[in-house]
């Protein structure tokens, strides 16, 4: 398989990436505000070509550390795609059953340098870590997202799928931590 093509340097002005037609429209002040809602913006850090999508220990290259950061890119990255899709109205360009990537691990950033052989064990989930609020915001994004599924698809809901899916729901929120309960 061939290296995929680098990018251009401004992916939104590329001949195969005009901006869309309602920019034409618009003045050029609101043109700026609406460029955080270009595809190709998005697009271009989810994409399979980067790799974060396949957890790091699958490169025997990476370092835990890299692997770690990876990780934490990833959670950043797909928060990011899920919530940005809901307020767009459009399907989450990430799909679950495409990515691999384990979430980060509860560490404070002192646990975790480059000169790492290993990751260290992860403090207790009872035990507040910076980390923790995007550990717990994807998990509960989890569900959020198969809750977005299952109302916006073209075919009714079964009463079993909406029961499983406030199973989820309830279990996922009872599994917040005591330190981050403030979240809720």
């Amino acid at each position: 398989m061939p290296p995929p093509r680098p990018l251009p340097e401004n992916p939104t002005t590329h001949p195969r990436n005009p901006p869309p037609l309602h920019e034409h429209n618009l003045p050029p002040l609101a043109r700026h505000s609406t460029q955080h809602l270009h595809p190709a913006r998005h697009n271009r850090a989810s994409r399979p070509t980067n790799g974060y999508h396949r957890d790091g220990s699958h490169f025997p290259r990476l370092s835990p550390y890299e692997i770690e950061l990876r990780r934490r890119k990833w959670a950043i990255i797909s928060l990011w795609d899920r919530v940005t899709s809901v307020q767009v109205g459009l399907p989450s360009m990430i799909k679950a059953g495409q990515c691999d990537t384990r979430e980060p691990a509860s560490l404070l950033d002192t646990d975790i340098d480059e000169d790492v052989t290993e990751i260290p064990k992860e403090r207790p989930e009872n035990e507040h870590t910076h980390i923790q609020f995007l550990v717990v915001k994807n998990r509960l994004m989890d569900v959020f997202s198969e809750i977005c599924e299952l109302t916006t698809r073209i075919q009714p809901s079964t009463y079993t799928e909406i029961l499983a899916l406030d199973s989820l729901l309830s279990k996922a929120y009872s599994s917040i931590p005591v330190t981050a309960d403030y979240l809720t």
